[in-house]
């Protein structure tokens, strides 16, 4: 009969989980004495070759098991050989450079760029994230870092929204779509990303707009949006439509020098069909800007084409309102009729009472008054006076 192994006693186990204990206890002890015993016993393997770190590591295992604990510093000592101990000193030292570089970016950051990186490092660790990105983990990182790092690209020339837009309004098809893939092809040359990497960062910028919209924190999307608009990047018009949300709910969005929420509308309108909201936008930025007359111009180019039902009370009386404010009562009358006449813009109290008091203002009621210009072209029979008056109590009254 074949004699069967005997199993080790619990004393041979106990002695070996002790050996154990002590072998970690004593790296330890080394790791705090020597730190380059600490690199010679767990090398970075994005340092070291693979074959060498198995060897070291099979070498120290030998040398325990040969002569014990007791010599286990020696054989730690000859892990490696001096070329790739003074190798290694130097990725040290190169990361403690990377470190300190790193640091003073960070400290030079604004507080929306510190933001952006914060919520992206927080969307990538997020499964669901991951999990879209499950077959390029390696991809993933390298966009991550192109987009956090994009503060400091300096060979990368700026650009602004309007370097996308057509010439005119009635621009040429495909025009922003051509713009932005100039763009893009600049950005990969200079960064050095593939075509997939550039569209993994598009698809990341889409989960920040969620993550924000989900937090209420607009911070994160003004740096978000300088990255777009680098790397020339087309987000999706769901994507765009989230951004303006978000921004919408900045209360400190006058602070800023540049509207961002008016670059987001117009490279949405240009890319796809306009909407209620983001011509709201617009309209509010140029009324923002004084400039009267480029928001009417907006709403004629709206009111002549397949868009006319775009046309609101709140697209129409912020124009009315700043008319009113710069005592151009000519236009401001000529935009009230305009909001009458229109069937989806629905007039309420305020904007009547508002515009009748900016016309007593100047002066347009009294019995000597000159003439509202262009008020004949209206159809209204008189347009200075008490008659006037009348005329749009009656008008206030229909309503």
């Amino acid at each position: 009969m074949k004699r069967q192994a005997s199993k080790p006693s619990k004393r041979m186990l106990s002695s070996s989980h002790l050996e154990r204990a002590v072998v970690r206890r004593f790296t330890f002890f080394l790791a705090s004495v020597c730190p380059l015993t600490t690199t010679c016993l767990v090398p970075s393997p994005s340092f070291i070759p693979s074959h060498r770190y198995r060897s070291g590591i099979g070498r120290c295992q030998q040398q325990r098991r040969r002569f014990g604990v007791a010599s286990l510093y020696q054989g730690l000592m000859q892990t490696q050989p001096s070329s790739l101990c003074a190798e290694t000193d130097t990725h040290i030292a190169m990361d403690e450079k990377n470190e300190n570089n790193n640091l003073l970016d960070t400290n030079n950051m604004s507080v929306n760029q510190t933001a952006f990186v914060d919520a992206i490092e927080e969307i990538v660790a997020k499964r669901n994230v991951l999990r879209d990105f499950r077959k390029s983990d390696q991809d993933l990182e390298q966009t991550k870092q192109s987009l956090i790092g994009m503060f400091s690209i300096s060979n990368l020339p700026p650009c602004s929204v309007s370097d996308f837009l057509p010439p005119s309004t009635n621009g040429v098809k495909g025009y922003t779509k051509q713009k932005l893939q100039e763009r893009r092809e600049l950005y990969l040359d200079k960064t050095n990303l593939t075509l997939d990497q550039h569209k993994l960062g598009t698809v990341l910028l889409a989960h920040l707009a969620d993550h924000c919209a989900k937090t209420s924190n607009p911070k994160p999307l003004y740096a978000a949006w300088d990255n777009i608009l680098s790397a020339g990047m087309t987000p999706l018009s769901r994507t765009l439509s989230t951004y303006l949300y978000v921004l919408s709910l900045d209360g400190d969005v006058e602070s800023e020098e540049r509207d961002i929420a008016a670059e987001v509308a117009m490279l949405h309108d240009a890319l796809y069909e306009p909407t209620e909201k983001t011509v709201s936008l617009l309209v509010k930025s140029l009324v923002a800007r004084g400039d009267a007359a480029g928001a009417e111009a907006l709403l004629d180019g709206i009111a002549d084409g397949s868009l006319s039902e775009l046309l609101r009370h709140r697209t129409t009386s912020p124009i009315l309102q700043l008319h009113c404010e710069n005592g151009d009562i000519g236009s401001a009358l000529r935009l009230y009729h305009r909001m009458r006449t229109t069937s989806r813009v629905k007039m309420d109290d305020l904007t009547y009472s508002n515009f009748i008091a900016a016309v007593a203002e100047n002066g347009y009621f009294l019995p000597d008054s000159k003439d509202v210009e262009g008020g004949k072209d209206l159809g209204y029979e008189s347009v200075s006076g008490p008659k006037l008056l009348d005329a749009l109590i009656a008008e206030m009254a229909q309503d």
